[in-house]
């Protein structure tokens, strides 16, 4: 039996339908985002999506061309009747201010429904390209004009060359069967939330596991499971080991949400008497799930930095983020600010912790520490010696070795967190995960010794200020690019985030931007660094 669901429908490209899709679009991946909060990126069986309007227009719109698709967007009891009411309202001048007001009210894609009405219910005129793209690309109503720009775009008009044109109406369709990583299932329609463009994720080279047993055992070593067997609800699927970033259990131990790379979650049961072999450095460890709180793994890269020393570090998968913090952010700076998303396009490798002191002797022969300590960050360090670091172990191993752009640093510390800090936003849970004025003692403490973030990363909140590659300007998110973004400009100051043993948790948050002159030398000067070649460099 075929499924009907209203739908809106954002096409990319002005007049996509009478364009051949680009050669780069066509086949891509798309990322479901269903109603369990299963998320799954694959290949679906369905190449053009049929969409009838309430004009009766009826369009065909290539899956290539799709740049969101949203479904059931009247399943709000009243909602469209509410709407209607409110549109046909603002003929009247009396009316017009309060049917905005209630357009806002009922929250976003209103927007959207509104445009089931044909143009003759609603005063026609020329809409500008501003207009549509406020009322469709930002999904805003903040004019009382906004319904009369959303009725133009279902007429199709050659004058209309928007970056996005929307379309809502009904769709009859089956399913989709989607070929993903993690293996293939058939979702319905009406199990799918919201449907866009997506991406395979980057392929890593296994490393350390983490296994946290609800008697707050934590394991670490090598998973010997190829997958976990999940059964959803749309069917069997067995999750590759090497898709897998982190998994959180049920208390029975049965059910099982999985963050996959590539921000993909699989959320389902697994079966009866389902193990975890896991490879320790005492042997080999079998664990029933029912015991499992969760578990991470996390590709890593070993350096070599001779004399007996090494360096751990860990993928960063590619993604996007939001960097910087909103002006309602507690604590926000003007510096931080606008907020904007950026795309990190290349996974990448960060050193687990801080350089160590250990490490910096070992490579450059000399210890600029004021604390001393083989395993506590290597500070005092300037922006001059961080460099020169990551030039000298550049040569030795043979790989590209830098300091982090800023950007990098603080998707990296975010670890997939939109909250002030990594792990939430309470000031006070800052102890758990880093060095602070508050807990420090007044100096830097060894590294790894606090709770790390999401992707592997400890001491990402305090102990040091961590050196950036990039010159510090104060306004350079304005106008800076939103994928791999850098200020490569060789300015007065150099960034540096994190914050230190020496500041308060404000100074600490992921979106703080400290800055200091290369020269500088202090004691809560410190520096981790990052091989740009990727996962598959080794």
């Amino acid at each position: 039996m075929t499924a009907t669901a209203v739908i809106a429908i954002a096409v990319s490209l002005g007049n996509a339908l009478a364009a051949e899709p680009p050669a780069a679009a066509r086949g891509r991946e798309l990322r479901f985002e269903l109603v369990d909060g299963t998320v799954i990126t694959g290949r679906s069986n369905v190449k053009a999506i049929t969409i009838r309007l309430a004009t009766d227009n009826v369009l065909k719109i290539p899956v290539a061309k799709l740049a969101e698709l949203n479904v059931g967007l009247n399943d709000r009891p009243g909602l469209v009747e509410r709407v209607e009411k409110l549109v046909k309202a603002l003929d009247s001048a009396k009316t017009r201010e309060h049917a905005r007001r209630e357009l806002i009210a009922l929250g976003p894609g209103v927007s959207l429904i509104v445009s089931r009405h044909s143009a003759s219910d609603i005063p026609a005129r020329r809409a500008g390209v501003a207009e549509v793209l406020k009322a469709y690309k930002t999904w805003s109503v903040d004019h009382a004009e906004a319904p009369e720009a959303m009725a133009r775009p279902l007429k199709l008009r050659s004058t209309l060359q928007a970056d996005v044109n929307t379309f809502v109406g009904t769709v009859t369709i089956k399913q989709f069967r989607i070929a993903s990583a993690c293996g293939d299932v058939t979702v319905k329609l009406n199990d799918i939330r919201r449907i866009r463009p997506g991406f395979p994720a980057d392929s890593i080279k296994l490393g350390q596991w983490a296994v946290e047993l609800r008697d707050k055992t934590r394991l670490e070593g090598m998973v010997l499971n190829r997958s976990l067997s999940v059964k959803t609800r749309y069917g069997a699927m067995a999750v590759p080991l090497a898709q897998i970033m982190k998994a959180a259990f049920s208390a029975d131990g049965k059910s099982i949400r999985i963050q996959c790379r590539g921000s993909d979650r699989i959320v389902g049961t697994l079966g009866a008497k389902t193990t975890i072999s896991l490879k320790t450095d005492k042997g080999r460890v079998d664990i029933s799930t029912e015991k499992i709180a969760a578990l991470a793994s996390h590709g890593v890269l070993i350096l070599d930095l001779g004399k007996g020393v090494t360096m751990k570090l860990v993928v960063i998968p590619a993604g996007k983020f939001l960097m910087g913090s909103p002006s309602t952010e507690r604590s926000h700076r003007a510096n931080e600010g606008p907020q904007r998303q950026v795309t990190i396009s290349k996974a990448f490798y960060m050193g687990a912790t801080e350089v160590t002191q250990s490490q910096y002797q070992a490579l450059m022969g000399k210890n600029p520490s004021r604390f001393n300590g083989a395993r506590g960050p290597v500070e005092q360090a300037t922006w001059n010696d961080a460099t020169a670091f990551c030039k000298a172990l550049s040569k030795k191993t043979g790989k590209r070795v830098v300091l982090p752009t800023e950007a990098q640093w603080e998707y990296a510390c975010r670890a997939g967190a939109k909250t002030r800090f990594s792990f939430g936003d309470d000031d006070k849970d800052l102890g758990s995960y880093g060095w602070f004025k508050a807990n420090s003692g007044g100096r830097s403490q060894p590294v790894g010794r606090k709770k790390p973030n999401a992707f592997g990363l400890y001491d990402m909140h305090g102990n040091v200020w961590e050196w950036c590659r990039d010159g510090f300007d104060g306004r350079s998110y304005a106008k800076a690019k939103n994928v791999d973004p850098q200020n490569a400009t060789a300015l007065k100051h150099r960034v540096q985030r994190g914050g230190s043993w020496s500041n308060d948790a404000p100074s600490c948050r992921s979106a703080m931007r400290g800055r200091s002159a290369p020269g500088d030398r202090r004691a809560d000067f410190g520096f981790r660094v990052v091989v740009e070649s990727g996962p598959d460099a080794d």
